[in-house]
C-alpha cells in the first residue's frame, strides 16, 4: 500500500470529517517503508455511541490510534491530527504512530464505520513533549493544535453533534497532570461557548465527568496564533 493509498484509507474523499486529517506523516515515504508491521491486537473502548457525542481521544503517541481503532469498532470515525513530519534527530519520536497507522489500516476497512458516523478526533497528549533533550542541531518536530485544526461548534451542531467527550490519561498512565493544555483550551472553550456539552473521561474511570473549560490566555485573540508558536 502506498503512502497515498494509505491515507485515503483513513481520509477517504467522500467522508465529511477526512477534510480534518493531517497527512504530513503519511506524505513520507520512506518512513513508511521503513516500518511496516503486521496487525497487532487493538484494546477495547467500553463506550456508547447515541451518534450526538464526538470524541477527543488525547493520549500518548501510537496509543491514540490504538484507541482510535477501538473507536472505530464502536462506529466512530478516527481522523488522525499529527501534524509534525520525522527526520535524523526528530524531538519527537513518530515512528510507532507510522507503525500503528499502517497496521489500523486494513482494521479500519473492516470496521465498517456508518457514513454518517460522529468524529473521533486523534490527538497525541504528548505533542509538546521531547523524547530527547532540545540541543542545537535537532530537529524540532513538536506542535500545537489550533481552533482551525477543528471543525467549529456550528459545523459540529449541523451535523448532530452535541457534546465532546475528551478522552485522557491511558490504562496504566500516571495522571501526574489532570491540567488542559492551553491549545486545545482554546478549542474546547470556542465548542463550549458554541453550545456543546464538552465532557472529560479518563479511561477506567466509571464514568464521564462535565467540565467548564476556563478562558486561556489571549482567547479569541487575533495574535494568538503567533503568540502560541513563537516558542517552537
Amino acid at each position: 500500500m502506498s503512502n497515498l493509498e494509505l491515507f485515503k484509507v483513513w481520509a477517504p474523499e467522500d467522508r465529511v470529517w477526512s477534510q480534518w486529517a493531517k497527512p504530513v506523516l503519511f506524505a513520507q515515504n520512506d518512513l513508511l517503508m521503513e516500518h511496516r508491521q503486521p496487525v497487532t491486537d487493538w484494546p477495547q473502548l467500553e463506550l456508547p455511541n447515541d451518534r450526538t457525542t464526538a470524541l477527543i481521544i488525547d493520549l500518548p503517541r501510537a496509543t491514540s490510534v490504538d484507541y482510535g481503532i477501538a473507536a472505530a469498532r464502536l462506529g466512530f470515525w478516527p481522523v488522525p491530527l499529527f501534524n509534525c513530519a520525522y527526520n535524523i534527530g526528530a524531538v519527537l519520536d513518530v515512528r510507532p504512530m507510522v507503525t500503528k497507522l499502517q497496521s489500523g489500516a486494513e482494521e479500519l476497512t473492516r470496521a465498517n464505520v456508518p457514513f454518517d458516523a460522529p468524529p473521533a478526533f486523534l490527538v497525541d497528549s504528548k505533542r509538546m513533549d521531547p523524547d530527547v533533550p532540545l540541543f542545537p542541531g535537532n530537529f524540532d518536530n513538536r506542535y500545537l493544535m489550533l481552533p482551525q485544526d477543528f471543525p467549529s461548534a456550528g459545523f459540529l451542531k449541523s451535523h448532530g453533534i452535541s457534546r465532546v467527550l475528551w478522552i485522557r490519561t491511558a490504562p496504566g498512565e500516571i495522571r501526574f497532570d489532570r491540567s488542559l493544555k492551553e491549545d486545545l483550551a482554546h478549542v474546547l472553550r470556542r465548542w463550549q461557548e458554541g453550545g456543546l456539552e464538552i465532557l472529560e473521561w479518563h479511561l477506567g474511570d466509571a464514568e464521564a465527568r462535565h467540565i467548564d473549560v476556563p478562558k486561556p490566555s489571549y482567547f479569541r485573540n487575533v495574535f494568538q496564533r503567533a503568540l502560541a508558536t513563537m516558542g517552537l
